[in-house]
């Protein structure tokens, strides 16, 4: 068996976590990911990146006869698991991903003559890696399934975490399951449509669960856990149709049916709860039926800063500059002269424009109005300008901050540290309009909560107009759709 000689940086434990990209995985989370699976007393458990064994670990509590083996490219890890782990369990230091599928196999056959494991969990490391560090085996499967990614300086790249699924599928065997915690971002991404063609097409997925933000020490990555059943071939289109879909770990109980085809775009659970939240209440029409056009705004990269200046003519409005009540912040804002306006025309904002985050773990989604800018300003390509002939614009602003349509952007997050909203996904929001005399009285307080806002004596008075105009339209919302769409709206916003 090929073992590994420990680099330099894994003496140091911050720097190995860096360089190994370790986030163990805590023991209430383990139950939460092997609970699920289906197998009844399995025999043999696998976990190729162990880490400090806590998923092994829950196996032996759930199956008691069940035989564990981990693998880890850490040393001090398979060590330490083998003095704490007890009987039926077996360690060795081996880089699954570099190493042969022969040598795996090899070792899997110590236990059992198949070489291959009833039940495989993992929660590896995440970020890309160069494909010279994959086995040829390996990296052949990935090329079969279109997971390899275009070049880094030149060199193919692959996710550690999308290798690492293949990798566990090829040691499980047929009928065997999977448990593994991936990014959402894997499940969400728009770089990552093969793997999701995957997992519909080439395997039974069995549920997907969010676990709660922070989660894993030292890391706010947003992740799930997949439990698949890996399907023979002699079965291609057999299994379930529809995918347990919960929200987080503290809902298990309360699992919607997802449909398979419905999660080729995405997979992450809470962007299809919002889905369902907005099925089970009025059919309203989508934001992008109301909007005449949507773009970015224009990026500043590099030398281009240095045209910032003091009192110019255009002010620089970026995604800090989006306060909570709807308004444009106001603050010492960087400026840019009147010649770069007049470059750039599209960039340059109008009165009445509505700026929308699209980047930022905690700002993605905040929503205001151009409602006063003196003078003129110009947004960064960090935000969405969003302009509507038909809907009013103080009124979607006020739509825009609602627990309803926040709740649904931030469902549509995508990214694992850095959290984005594509335009597409934003532009599928459902517009909830209400009748003339509402809709009009709503637009016309909202902007004078604006008016108030734009001076240092009525901001106060302002925002509270403004905040309370939300909370009645929030209150109005909910009052005229189902009870089932409240009850999800709970769940998205625990």
């Amino acid at each position: 068996m090929k073992i590994t000689d420990p680099s330099p940086l894994t003496t140091n434990s911050e720097m190995r976590r860096s360089c190994l990209g370790q986030y163990f995985t805590p023991a209430n989370l383990s139950y939460s990911a092997l609970k699920v699976i289906p197998k009844s007393e399995p025999n043999l458990v696998v976990d190729l990146a162990v880490g400090q064994g806590a998923l092994l670990n829950q196996a032996k509590k759930l199956w008691s006869r069940v035989q564990v083996l981990g693998f880890d490219i850490d040393p001090s890890l398979v060590e330490d698991c083998g003095k704490r782990i007890g009987e039926k369990a077996s360690f060795a230091c081996l880089d699954t991903l570099s190493a042969s599928l022969y040598e795996i196999k090899e070792a899997i056959r110590e236990f059992t003559p198949t070489g291959q494991a009833d039940v495989a969990v993992a929660n590896p490391p995440f970020g890309l890696t160069s494909t010279d560090s994959i086995s040829a085996d390996l990296l052949e499967t990935l090329e079969d399934y279109d997971l390899l990614r275009g070049s880094r300086a030149n060199a193919m790249m692959v996710s550690m975490d999308v290798a690492f699924f293949v990798r566990n599928l090829q040691v499980v065997g047929d009928g065997g399951y999977l448990a593994i915690v991936l990014p959402e971002s894997t499940l969400a991404g728009t770089k990552n449509q093969s793997f999701r063609n995957l997992l519909v097409n080439r395997v039974t997925l069995r549920s997907i669960h969010s676990f709660p933000m922070g989660s894993f020490k030292a890391s706010e990555a947003r992740t799930c856990c997949l439990v698949v059943e890996k399907r023979s071939p002699r079965r291609k289109g057999a299994g379930p149709t529809t995918v347990g879909i919960v929200p987080t770990t503290t809902h298990n109980e309360g699992a919607e049916l997802i449909n398979q085809e419905h999660l080729l775009s995405r997979m992450d659970p809470k962007y299809h709860l919002a889905m369902r939240s907005m099925e089970a209440g009025q059919s309203w029409e989508p934001l992008s039926s109301f909007v005449s056009t949507c773009h970015r705004g224009y990026g500043l990269y590099g030398t281009e800063k240095s045209i910032f200046e003091t009192g110019s003519a255009f002010q620089y409005v970026h995604t800090v500059d989006i306060g909570r009540s709807g308004e444009i912040r106001s603050r010492q804002r960087p400026t840019l002269p009147r010649e770069f306006g007049a470059r750039h025309q599209s960039a340059v904002l109008r009165q009445g424009d509505v700026l929308v985050a699209r980047v930022g773990r905690g700002c993605a989604g905040r929503a205001a109005i151009a409602h006063d800018l003196t003078p003129c300003g110009i947004a960064s390509d960090c935000v969405l300008v969003v302009r509507s002939e038909t809907l009013d614009p103080y009124y979607l602003t006020v739509f825009l901050n609602t627990q309803f349509a926040q709740t649904f952007l931030q469902a549509c997050r995508r990214g694992i540290c850095s959290q984005y909203i594509t335009k597409q996904d934003f532009l599928s929001l459902p517009v909830y309009v209400p009748t003339d005399p509402y809709f009009v009285r709503l637009s016309a307080e909202a902007r004078s909560s604006m008016v108030d806002m734009s001076s240092d004596n009525g901001r106060v008075t302002g925002r509270s107009a403004f905040h309370s105009l939300v909370a009645e339209l929030d209150s109005r919302m909910l009052h005229e759709t189902s009870s089932s769409r409240r009850n999800l709206a709970v769940n998205l916003s625990g």
